[in-house]
């Protein structure tokens, strides 16, 4: 069906005639999109066209579905092989849960020949750091050993002796969070709990400690009349130019230096 120029045009002679007169507001008839005539519009119109475009819109999203269906029977048969491979192979799931108050690194290494040919029983490879009483699930094996330090230490040394992936427990002397052989383990779930080990403090901390009993020092050799001696009142002088940054009496005690908190019992 070939629509001439005027048919294309919504507004016709009978539109024409539907629309009030002296100016008032005109209401526009709404028009089928594919044979252009009113009281229906594409999505129910009978023209043969419309009707074979909704026959093969149909189609292809039965295509769709059944190509969706055929995607996720696949899924499920490929994770079924592997869990029976996993059987088979001796592996299992288990779940770490890091209980400490500071982030861990946790590093693995197989004890069977081929690693032990390759690389030693001393070398254990980089798996991942979980955050302080943070979870993370694993697959393990039989012969799968862990081996968990803190995440600190991991990077003193990387810093010491390079390289972010092959761990070398020979070099190492740092605290040891725990070393778990997997074919003595029998729970799925591994609590990692180290109470001996204390994090170290924050760069920044230490250095406001420092400065806070730097300060108290200088201002004690004040109260002592440093400011009185000719070869101490020079430094005494520049010591009232320092400017002491906001801090607090619990950020005194904590780096030893005497506060109003001192001896409260």
């Amino acid at each position: 069906m070939t629509d001439t120029p005027a048919e294309l045009n919504v507004t016709r002679a009978d539109d024409i005639a539907l629309r009030p007169s002296d100016g008032a507001r005109t209401r526009r008839v709404r028009r089928c999109g594919i044979c252009r005539q009113v009281g229906h519009d594409r999505r129910c119109c009978p023209s043969p066209e419309a009707v074979e475009e909704r026959r093969q819109r149909r189609a292809l999203q039965e295509q769709r579905h059944q190509r969706y269906l055929q995607d996720q029977a696949e899924i499920a048969r490929q994770q079924e092989a592997e869990r029976q491979r996993d059987q088979e192979n001796g592996c299992r799931s288990i779940r770490l849960q890091n209980h400490n108050n500071y982030t861990v690194a946790v590093y693995y290494r197989m004890d069977r020949p081929g690693w032990e040919r390759r690389r030693g029983n001393n070398i254990y490879k980089s798996f991942r750091s979980i955050d302080s009483n943070g979870t993370y699930g694993i697959k393990v094996y039989s012969n799968t050993i862990i081996y968990i330090i803190p995440e600190v230490e991991r990077l003193s040394y990387i810093r010491r002796y390079g390289g972010s992936v092959w761990f070398n427990v020979d070099l190492y002397n740092g605290h040891v969070v725990g070393e778990y052989v997997m074919d003595t383990f029998e729970t799925n779930t591994l609590d990692i709990i180290s109470h001996e080990y204390e994090a170290p403090k924050p760069v920044l901390d230490q250095w406001k400690e420092c400065a806070l009993k730097s300060i108290y020092l200088l201002q004690q050799l004040e109260r002592l009349g440093a400011t009185n001696n000719d070869n101490l009142e020079p430094i005494m002088d520049m010591v009232q130019d320092i400017t002491i940054p906001e801090h607090t009496y619990q950020d005194k005690e904590i780096a030893g230096v005497p506060s109003v908190m001192t001896n409260l019992t």
